[in-house]
């Protein structure tokens, strides 16, 4: 088949399109934050973060069970719901119409029904997952769905090289028996040693420890659609698409992420990250889209 002059211009095009796309995915400057922001002391260890619209976000401590509203704007937490006494919570995810979950690492959901009014209702689902401890949460709005990112690795210790992603789904109110997807930490460690982020932490021995990756939270991107990961750990930031497959890994300077644990984003594609504080204070780091 011979293709026109005009056909072959625009299937070029179309490849090189492609083509850049997959080479550059991730646009946002994590050394240059649009704004940090110095959260309370009651949020020293914030766990977990969610949006609720573009001047509020949802945030979890590690150690309290109550989510506090935060408006970013004016720098003040305006409310706080109490659910629980305390526990070991590090994920947090707004549905809608007042409608939120709360993730506790050994995998329970407390799902939180009009969390705002005294006539609010709670319920707990205790999921069956095979990692025994769960730190990231988000919703999935286009399959109305929550993910969830085991930390370490599975039980099965076959599998200690793979970091799963679950899906719950809201209209079933159950997880899928198998992975949503799975993270190959050879296939991070791959493209960071392409991109020359090399890791020199050293064991009690004075060995070069293995390469790692710890997810601590996810968020999906309100635009692109695609799920990125924060390792708090490791100091990685991960962007993959929605089977899993690996599009960008960015290194996190310790010096702004001192323990980055929570990761959301605004409907126009600002991206935050919310530090725990460490021996420092913690912090929400606006980053806008260029």
């Amino acid at each position: 088949m011979i293709l026109s002059h005009a056909l072959r211009i625009m299937l070029l095009s179309l490849i090189v399109t492609i083509d850049c796309y997959s080479q550059r995915t991730f646009n946002y400057n994590l050394d240059i934050p649009l704004k940090t922001i110095v959260l309370p002391e009651i949020l020293n260890e914030v766990s977990g973060i969610s949006e609720i619209d573009d001047e509020h976000v949802a945030c979890v401590q590690d150690e309290i069970g109550t989510i506090f509203i935060y408006n970013f704007n004016i720098g003040e937490i305006v409310t706080s719901h109490q659910f629980e006494s305390s526990g070991d919570f590090e994920g947090v995810a707004f549905i809608r119409d007042n409608h939120i979950f709360v993730l506790r690492s050994d995998g329970r959901l407390t799902e939180w029904q009009n969390f705002r009014s005294e006539k609010g209702t709670r319920k707990h689902h205790q999921l069956t997952l095979q990692t025994k401890d769960n730190e990231g949460l988000c919703y999935d709005p286009e399959f109305d769905q929550l993910l969830i990112a085991g930390k370490n690795k599975p039980e099965n210790k076959a599998e200690k090289n793979l970091r799963y992603i679950y899906a719950y789904s809201l209209s079933a109110g159950k997880a899928g028996e198998n992975p949503y997807f799975i993270i190959e930490i050879n296939q991070v460690e791959k493209m960071a040693q392409n991109k020359g982020i090399v890791k020199k932490e050293l064991n009690k021995k004075g060995k070069p420890k293995p390469f790692n990756f710890s997810p601590s939270d996810l968020a999906i991107h309100p635009i692109k659609s695609t799920i990125y990961i924060l390792a708090a750990e490791e100091h990685l930031l991960i962007e993959t698409d929605r089977n899993g497959t690996i599009l960008e890994v960015l290194e996190l300077d310790p010096k702004i992420f001192q323990k980055a644990e929570g990761i959301a984003f605004l409907s126009d594609g600002t991206m935050l990250i919310s530090n725990e504080a460490g021996d420092k204070k913690p912090t929400l780091l606006m980053f806008d889209s260029n």
